[in-house]
């Protein structure tokens, strides 16, 4: 009990506590407290007189020129109308500041849970927010919490948009296409993940554009497999008409981002490992899962339709 005593009484609502110690040990003569006089400031202890905002308001101007105050221990005066409005005080803590995004959250979730019921706790005063001493942390939480909900929201859309048309382009293969997509996605997140990816715009915008570019080489398979002819024949020309231009376009982006990996700068370098990372994995997918089993669903209609 005295540990706390003491901690609330060096640290958190100091003034508050200096200011009725000093209205308690107020000396007022006995006629100016029976005739309410505003000059008598033993507002706590044995008062007569009821205490009136008007005498309040004196005696709190008055203490702020006895007791001394700080910018981190203070009230707050409205700069127009010279109201009390509020007070403000210092929470000392022993958190440690990181930049990431689930360090920050962990510990602004556990200020809720200690300062909140603290300030918000007596319904007789009005209700309070706390803030950091450096406002900069509280304003790249925010960034951060913005830039995770929006990048989620544009990633399904998008991943929405992507599927729709796939499924009015290529129709029956939108199937394999869709799987396609998912596996390219998420092993292009997954990778960059392991190479130590944090959230950020840069990093919410390459997010949103692995869903498009996932479904370019798809796209690109399934426009030039003809379906009037047989599963080999069409299979051999979908390849000679897409794999020129899709292993061109898969060279230049490994080679554009291997260039970019050598940058001092890290928006470039990311955009770098970006480039070599999802131009090496979505290859295979789009050739493995959409041709090849594209390819093979055709062969099975064919043999059914024939027996």
């Amino acid at each position: 009990m005295s540990s706390k005593n003491n901690f609330s009484k060096n640290f958190f609502f100091n003034f508050p506590i200096r200011f009725i110690e000093w209205t308690s040990s107020t000396a007022c003569n006995l006629t100016s407290a029976i005739s309410t006089s505003s000059h008598c400031c033993k507002l706590f202890g044995n008062r007569i007189a009821p205490v009136s905002p008007s005498i309040f308001d004196h005696c709190i101007r008055l203490s702020t020129t006895i007791l001394p105050t700080g910018y981190n221990d203070t009230l707050i005066w409205d700069r127009q109308t010279h109201k009390l409005v509020g007070y403000t005080a210092l929470l000392p803590t022993k958190l440690i500041y990181s930049h990431r995004f689930a360090n920050l959250s962990a510990s602004f979730e556990l200020l809720d849970q200690t300062i909140k019921p603290i300030i918000n706790g007596d319904e007789d005063l009005l209700k309070g927010w706390y803030t950091t001493e450096w406002g900069v942390i509280s304003q790249w939480f925010d960034l951060q919490r913005s830039i995770i909900e929006d990048c989620k929201q544009s990633f399904i859309v998008s991943l929405l948009v992507v599927l729709l048309f796939s499924a009015v382009m290529l129709r029956l293969n939108s199937i394999y296409a869709t799987l396609t997509i998912v596996s390219i996605v998420c092993c292009t997140l997954g990778m960059l993940l392991l190479l130590g990816w944090e959230i950020g715009v840069l990093e919410a915008v390459i997010l949103v554009v692995v869903v498009g570019l996932s479904f370019d080489y798809t796209l690109h398979f399934g426009a030039t497999m003809p379906s009037k002819v047989c599963p080999m024949h069409s299979l051999q020309m979908a390849i000679r008409g897409a794999i020129r231009p899709i292993l061109m376009s898969t060279v230049s982006s490994i080679l554009a981002g291997a260039v970019m990996l050598f940058a001092e700068t890290h928006a470039f370098f990311q955009v770098g490992i970006f480039l070599v990372v999802c131009s090496s994995l979505r290859l295979l997918p789009s050739f493995c899962n959409f041709l090849l089993s594209s390819s093979l669903l055709r062969h099975n209609n064919m043999d059914i339709k024939i027996i």
